[in-house]
């Protein structure tokens, strides 16, 4: 069958955690199309606990036709499996302004006398409208459109429409809770989204039965989103008393709506002394977001940028160090490295990728090989970039392996 994801706003590393857990589940797949705003592959049939696990992408589902033009599209006997109530709508991806501008009359002359037709079946129906492009995953789940209508999905690339209907869309609610619902938080441990977590752990292509260790825990939202994807061997540390209560007080709090059999180990730790504390070649996963230095308002010169950066980089290169001590061969390091944004838009990297060799690390990249028509600003680096606009201080998400 043929699937489509509608990927989040950084598109590479949406792209990158779908095809990680392809591998990780031994699903056959092949890409048939990789653009900013889609992913459309061929695979055996999905279901939603896949898609469930994902962080990166806001809904998904089954690509029903392939058109040349949207006069060609043909929406009857949608509503097969409907009883007495309808709700259905367009979601456009990658139309120009001038395509979108011919087919959003079209498409509503289209529903409206689609909606003439349901009434002379007897069906109450509905077409639901919106100022945006795509019906977004929070109007999709308010309408019940998967459970009472359709989300009809169009896609252009080229000089072809690919028309789908969803299937499922993102549990924005719970990543909200997980977020903004929680009591432990502050501005410096509790920046790493919860989304983001989730690709990452995602990245390490492993099941969740494996030993996972967070050493830079903050408020512990790694470790949640590690618990709400199953993981039972879980530890994490920090060197800030703040950070351990936190995640601490946040445990508590995700007691309250979950059982928790096995409660994570949260211990007060440098990472500099991460080797005295966990057995050599002890731990098959890290997943951690270090320190990323001071919030950057943009005033900052070039000096100071630098002196914050050399800073980091002997942090991170120590943080590597004990990385390598503590992780089994084989074992997976999914991290985040800062990269800043100077006066004049240039971005500056962490220069960590030539210390991998002496440390029996690898990187890992998804994307090696695939063909995709996304821009990938850290491609050269076998990496994936995630920012949001107007950023100083963006991530670079790096997946490294131990050598065995």
């Amino acid at each position: 069958k043929q699937y489509f994801f509608a990927l989040g706003i950084n598109p590479e590393l949406s792209v990158a955690e779908i095809i990680s857990q392809f591998k990780v589940e031994n699903i056959d797949f092949k890409v048939d199309l990789a653009i900013k705003t889609a992913l459309i592959i061929t695979c055996p049939e999905l279901n939603d606990d896949f898609f469930n696990k994902l962080g990166g992408s806001k809904k998904y589902g089954e690509i029903i036709n392939i058109l040349s033009s949207l006069e060609d599209l043909d929406i009857n006997g949608i509503e097969e499996e409907c009883e007495d109530k309808f709700r259905f709508g367009f979601s456009l991806y990658n139309f120009s302004k001038s395509e979108l501008k011919k087919a959003q009359p079209l498409l509503r002359r289209l529903g409206l006398n689609y909606k003439k037709e349901l009434k002379g079946k007897g069906i109450k129906s509905r077409l639901v409208e919106s100022k945006d492009d795509e019906l977004s995953s929070v109007i999709v789940h308010k309408e019940k459109m998967i459970e009472q209508g359709a989300d009809i999905v169009l896609i252009k690339y080229k000089e072809e429409i690919f028309f789908g209907v969803t299937l499922a869309v993102q549990d924005y609610d719970s990543f909200s809770k997980r977020d903004y619902g929680k009591p432990g938080k502050d501005a410096i441990s509790g920046m790493l989204p919860p989304k983001l977590a989730r690709m990452m752990l995602n990245l390490a292509s492993t099941d969740n039965t494996k030993t996972i260790l967070d050493p830079f825990c903050g408020s512990g939202t790694v470790i949640l989103e590690a618990l709400a994807l199953g993981f039972t061997n879980i530890y994490g540390s920090d060197k800030s008393k703040e950070a351990i209560e936190d995640t601490e007080s946040n445990l508590v709090w995700w007691q309250q709506y979950n059982v928790l059999n096995d409660i994570p180990e949260i211990i007060r730790l440098k990472v500099e002394d991460l080797s005295k504390h966990y057995d050599e070649e002890s731990i098959d996963l890290i997943v951690t977001e270090p320190y990323l230095g001071p919030p950057l308002r943009g005033r900052e010169n070039d000096v100071q940028i630098k002196n914050i950066k050399r800073q980091l980089q002997d942090l991170y290169t120590i943080t590597l160090k004990e990385f390598a001590k503590v992780l089994k061969p084989g074992g997976i390091v999914v991290m985040v490295w800062p990269v800043f944004v100077d006066r004049q838009d240039n971005k500056l990297f962490l220069s960590l990728k030539d210390k991998l060799d002496d440390l029996n690390l690898e990187t890992i990249d998804y994307l090696d090989n695939l063909e995709i028509s996304i821009e990938r600003i850290t491609e050269h680096r076998q990496s994936y970039f995630y920012c949001r606009e107007g950023q100083r201080v963006c991530r670079e998400i790096v997946v490294l392996k131990k050598k065995n």
